[in-house]
């Protein structure tokens, strides 16, 4: 896939994630693939399940783009792709949070969810799986002080994820993988290091809070005060011009 479709499929997935989350509480895009010049498919997801009274409403939803594209709206399948994100949040919440075995199970999890799937025709859930089970594994290493483990997971899960030409709305929006291993190279000391990883994910997934401030951070760190300088500028930009309290005490130190 071209760089100019590629951009042109994450456009239409973020336009369309917007209308039907909007329209349709409960209603949860996974994904949107182009499928021909004028033809894209929407992944959606509901807790109840998805059956075609649902995709009808997501179709109508979508009718504005009729007139341009033919649309097909699916469900992502009996393994439910986007249940992982919640083995996913559990997982890093109990490695950083105090609870291993929590977390051990939850990656566990997702091993078997991954390994479901792979095979599978169509969107290429397997792969979006093993970036988040990489992931969270490599911050369950951290919490059992294996950090050489932790950074070769993370790290491997950055590059995998940044191998991958589609992006789902959801989950690699929310945590991107590369954003991950920058907090990890924080935490372990190496802000240089951290700074270099910020600015990748950045290209990737731009304009995120947590990038900005952990980037800026890391600058501090690294003794390159106009880069902090230039990253606090981006996120009270972001923020519209007021950050919230728990940063603004380092962007005042920064100017």
């Amino acid at each position: 896939m071209s760089s100019t479709q590629h951009e042109k499929e994450r456009t239409l997935q973020r336009e369309v994630a917007r209308l039907v989350e909007g329209a349709l509480p409960g209603v949860d895009v996974l994904a949107l693939e182009l499928t021909g010049k004028e033809r894209f498919c929407v992944f959606v997801d509901h807790a109840q399940g998805v059956d075609h009274a649902l995709c009808e409403r997501v179709t109508n939803v979508l009718r504005r783009y009729l007139d341009k594209y033919s649309v097909e709206v699916s469900s992502p399948g009996p393994e439910r792709p986007l249940r992982t994100r919640d083995h996913f949040a559990r997982a890093v919440g109990g490695a950083r949070g105090g609870d291993p075995e929590l977390a051990r199970n939850e990656v566990a999890k997702l091993t078997e969810i991954q390994a479901s799937l792979k095979g599978q025709k169509g969107f290429d859930w397997a792969t979006q799986v093993e970036i988040q089970r990489r992931s969270a594994a490599g911050w369950l290493a951290r919490a059992d002080k294996k950090d050489a483990e932790a950074m070769a997971l993370l790290r491997s899960a950055a590059d995998l994820e940044d191998s991958t030409d589609k992006h789902p709305v959801t989950p690699g929006s929310i945590l991107p993988a590369r954003e991950q291993l920058a907090d990890l190279l924080t935490e372990l000391g190496q802000p240089a290091a951290a700074l270099t990883e910020y600015e990748a994910s950045l290209r990737s997934a731009p304009a995120r809070f947590n990038s900005y401030d952990g980037a800026a951070r890391a600058a501090e760190g690294a003794g390159k005060k106009e880069e902090a300088k230039t990253f606090r500028d981006r996120l009270t930009a972001l923020c519209g011009g007021s950050v919230p309290t728990r940063v603004a005490s380092a962007i005042t130190a920064a100017k």
